[in-house]
């Protein structure tokens, strides 16, 4: 009985045997199996792509087969991360996708993200489609200040998925996530502004601070606060001096826009923030009028008043 001697293997572009792809691939003997790679090829196949290929023998009686009808295949849609970023709790993959969108489509695509470098206990997060995972979108949920592996993955209209290799794992942070700021018991008089803050962190904070500006227009004011979590209370008043000397003005009768900011401590830390609106009390008014002069002598006399029309001027619960 003749024993197979070599193998020969050649691949095409397309679905027939016209453009051939590199160099015809020659095995000695009979192998069940033939990587059509560049090792062999001498090229790399293109992802994404349409191919085919063919197969002949030869035995020790040189005799040469047929070559074999051929036989189509498409390649795997390739993912790559192209950047990766972290931090305020987040991580934002950018996508690239190489594949002939004549020959197969792109039906999802994502990332897959751990906490161990083998890629174990895996989570797979998929965009919402190619154009999102391709401009770097931001995924939530995942632990504060942790580093995270991230290798990308596609499935194709056939229904074969690619994804990355663990050992070539990209990497972020996902720092802190950005301070939650409230305001609460807003209250005014015609002159003041006060309330309540609450901060809350997992990680120091660096700075807290309010601005203070009309909500008609005009310049704001800011007022440094103390760069603690917890909650403390906040009093603006007219003539008091903001963080750079300068006087700040709160006049009755009109509307504030109170803004505060919370930033973490650290590089890139990320702050957090809250608004309130708050319109401060009309200005309490006054009569007076001179009712009768008595008393009087060479050298005095006593003037005799009456007042009125005094009106509140606290406007308590002005939070929004």
């Amino acid at each position: 009985m003749a024993t197979i001697i070599s193998t020969e293997i050649q691949v095409f572009s397309g679905t027939t045997a016209t453009t051939q792809i590199g160099t015809t691939i020659t095995e000695q003997g009979s192998p069940s199996t033939v990587n059509m790679s560049y090792a062999t090829l001498g090229v790399n196949l293109s992802a994404g792509e349409q191919y085919c290929c063919r197969a002949r023998c030869t035995n020790d009686e040189s005799y040469t087969t047929d070559w074999t009808a051929v036989y189509a295949f498409k390649t795997l849609i390739l993912a790559e991360i192209n950047t990766l970023t972290g931090g305020s709790g987040t991580i934002a993959p950018e996508l690239t996708f190489t594949y002939n969108n004549q020959v197969l489509t792109n039906t999802e695509c994502g990332v897959y993200v751990s906490t161990n470098s083998s890629g174990s206990n895996a989570t797979k997060i998929p965009a919402s489609d190619e154009q999102e995972a391709g401009q770097g979108w931001i995924i939530t949920g995942l632990s504060e200040n942790t580093t995270y592996y991230v290798i990308p993955y596609v499935i194709d209209d056939l229904g074969r998925e690619y994804k990355g290799d663990w050992a070539n794992a990209e990497t972020a942070n996902t720092g802190y996530a950005a301070p939650t700021v409230s305001i609460s018991n807003v209250a005014t008089t015609y002159n003041s502004i006060t309330g309540n803050i609450n901060v809350s962190t997992n990680t120091t904070l660096s700075s807290i601070y309010l601005t203070v500006q009309p909500t008609g227009g005009g310049s704001f004011s800011r007022i440094n606060l103390t760069a603690t979590t917890g909650t403390q209370a906040f009093s603006i008043t007219n003539g008091m001096n903001d963080y750079q000397g300068n006087p700040i003005t709160i006049n009755p009768s009109t509307e504030y826009r109170i803004t505060v900011y919370a930033t973490n401590s650290g590089v890139g830390g990320a702050t957090g923030s809250a608004q309130a609106t708050a319109t401060t009390a009309a200005q309490s008014q006054a009569t007076i009028a001179i009712t009768s002069i008595t008393g009087i002598t060479p050298t005095s006399a006593v003037v005799n008043l009456s007042y009125g029309g005094a009106l509140p001027d606290v406007n308590p619960g002005q939070n929004q």
